[in-house]
C-alpha cells in the first residue's frame, strides 16, 4: 500500500469524505464534486531527519464554493494531532505537518471552485 493509499484509507475510516482518491495528473473531469491528493516535489527535511519527507497537496472540487471549502476544512480537520503522529491504522504511522489552513485555489471554466492545503510528512522504516 503506498502512502497515498494510507491516506485515502484514513479518510475513510475517519468518515470523512469518503470519495477522497489519489489523482496523478488531474480530476476526472466528469466527477464535478470531488477530492483529491497530489504528491509533489517540494522542501526536503534537514539532514538530520532519517526519514523520508514528503509533500502533498488535497484538493477539493465543487460546484459550492462552500461545499468546496468544507469539505478541504473537513480532510484539515482530520489530519491536526496533537502530537504531529498520524495513525493510519495498527501498522502504519506518520508524522504530519499541515502547511496551512485550506485556500481557495481556482475557479475553473465549468465554474468548479477548487480549495487546497498542503502537508508535509516523514515516514520511518521499522
Amino acid at each position: 500500500m503506498t502512502i497515498m493509499e494510507d491516506f485515502e484509507e484514513y479518510f475513510v475510516a475517519q468518515g470523512i469524505n469518503p470519495g477522497v482518491r489519489v489523482c496523478k495528473d488531474s480530476f476526472v473531469p466528469e466527477v464535478r464534486e470531488a477530492t483529491c491528493i497530489y504528491e509533489y516535489v517540494g522542501e526536503q527535511g534537514p539532514p538530520q531527519i532519517t526519514g523520508v519527507v514528503r509533500n502533498f497537496q488535497f484538493v477539493a472540487r465543487s460546484p459550492s464554493s462552500k461545499r468546496a471549502r468544507d469539505m478541504a476544512i473537513a480532510m484539515w480537520k482530520a489530519l491536526q494531532m496533537p502530537d504531529g503522529i498520524l495513525h493510519i491504522n495498527d501498522e502504519r504511522w506518520m508524522t504530519i505537518q499541515t502547511r496551512q489552513t485550506p485556500f481557495k485555489f481556482k475557479t475553473d471554466e465549468n465554474n468548479l471552485v477548487y480549495y487546497a492545503f498542503n502537508v508535509g510528512t516523514i515516514t520511518y522504516l521499522e
